[in-house]
């Protein structure tokens, strides 16, 4: 079974296989260095079943999830992306930050109890 994944002109591809074997790919921008994007296989919210609730419910194929980072700039000093993009699965989406602040102080009495 081959699995989609978009071109890319320049990059390097790096996977990563964690302990439990899910293996998640990293392509990253020869020039720049920066993640470009990440895909990993996965089985749904509900481990993959058609019905959570039925016990003998065939297995789903895995889906590949896909997701891009776009639109870097600097905040203090580090190359953060400003847009993340996912596609895959039953759903799709992205998020897009107006601003990103790093290592703000925060007020003390918004961790404790009232």
């Amino acid at each position: 079974m081959r699995l989609w994944h978009p071109p890319i002109l320049v990059g390097i591809k790096a996977a990563l296989i964690t302990l439990a074997g899910k293996v998640i790919n990293y392509w990253i921008d020869s020039k720049t260095y920066l993640l470009v994007q990440s895909s990993q296989l996965s089985n749904g919210m509900f481990g993959g079943r058609k019905n959570s609730n039925d016990n003998n419910a065939t297995p789903k194929a895995p889906v590949e999830i896909i997701t891009s980072y776009k639109d870097y700039s600097l905040v203090d000093g580090i190359q953060i992306p400003h847009t993340i993009e996912t596609k895959g699965g039953m759903s799709g989406g992205g998020t897009t930050f107006d601003k990103i602040q790093l290592n703000i102080p925060v007020d003390a009495k918004l961790y404790k109890p009232e």
